[in-house]
């Protein structure tokens, strides 16, 4: 691959294009391993591989450049993210200390920094740092979105819809928040309302599987496990790319322990096979279900659930990275 290539996909990373500057970096990496390229192309590799939810492969490479400068700053919040990202938040946040530690005045970033702080339980001081992180950058969908979450979840909830609803205003398509803010509209105004939202949102985009996915996750919350079954059933006769229909198939085999169908064993295994396929790790936020889980199922069920949801994200590969 020529320089001017590698000065291309440089060009593309730090443009933001991910995708594309990562296709160029793994074309180098198939001519002649990544050890080929330079302090600067080996960072953007890494950070476009997390970018692409390739975090094992991010961290075995960051891992490297660390071993080789220990104090790069954008090298330690890669691999802070990709922790957090795998919900090692507390390990994240030693990483991103290593940096304010060093520099007080650090901002990169440092609305992720509030997340970790978040996740980890110091709710005081992760709304000083998201209140900083909107102040550098008040358009930040990322920043925004989190910082809304959080006011939900600290029971602020005017607040929050207020920062729901501006969000939507940046990315009304953005389905994460969607799912969000709908928890918020049902802890403000009841299922009701919660319910409408999203037959509404199916009648308007009714190939979009992750509102369906969603849904059904409110009707398990909700109590209503035949008719989250249902709806995951429609989900699964849409054109769904593979990491779509394991998640729908986590939810399925969930279902099937909480109405102790028979059906768990079978589930499992089309789900393992699925996730080996995939292979790659997947990130999704499960943090609702696992709380119901907890509240409503037995500690067999809870242990069948930590399978499903271990199988389902494939998390074995964040091991194999912090071991290489």
């Amino acid at each position: 691959m020529s320089s001017e290539t590698l000065r291309y996909a440089y060009s593309l990373y730090a443009k933001g294009e991910y995708k594309s500057a990562l296709q160029l970096y793994d074309e180098k990496q198939k001519m002649g391993g990544s050890s080929s390229l330079n302090g600067e192309h080996r960072l953007a590799y890494a950070w476009c591989l997390q970018e692409r939810l390739r975090y094992a492969e991010s961290m075995v490479l960051t891992k490297k450049i660390l071993q080789e400068n220990p104090t790069d700053a954008t090298a330690l919040v890669n691999y802070a993210i990709c922790l957090g990202k795998q919900n090692s938040h507390r390990e994240a946040l030693t990483y991103f200390d290593k940096i304010l530690d060093s520099d007080p005045k650090y901002v990169p970033r440092i609305g992720y920094y509030a997340y970790l702080l978040e996740r980890t339980g110091d709710f005081e001081k992760a709304a000083i740092y998201y209140k900083k992180a909107l102040d550098l950058e008040p358009d930040n969908l990322w920043y925004i979105s989190h910082y809304a979450f959080f006011l939900h979840k600290a029971r602020k909830l005017e607040d929050s819809e207020k920062w729901f609803k501006k969000t939507l205003e940046l990315s009304p398509e953005n389905t994460w928040v969607i799912k969000r803010y709908v928890y918020l509209l049902r802890d403000l105004y009841g299922d009701g309302k919660a319910n409408a939202y999203y037959e509404e949102l199916i009648n308007t985009d009714s190939a979009n599987a992750n509102h369906y996915i969603n849904y059904a996750e409110l009707k398990i919350l909700q109590g209503y496990h035949a008719e989250a079954g249902r709806i995951l059933q429609e989900a699964t006769s849409l054109n769904n790319p593979l990491v779509i229909s394991i998640i729908i198939r986590v939810y399925l085999t969930t279902l099937s322990i909480l109405q102790d169908d028979g059906q768990v064993d079978e589930s499992l295994k089309k789900l393992r096979e699925s996730a080996q396929r995939y292979g790659n790790y997947i990130h999704r936020d499960y943090t609702d279900l696992k709380n119901y889980m907890r509240i409503n199922a037995n500690d067999m069920r809870n242990a069948l659930f930590d399978d499903v949801l271990l199988t389902g994200s494939n998390a074995v590969k964040k091991t194999v990275a912090r071991e290489q």
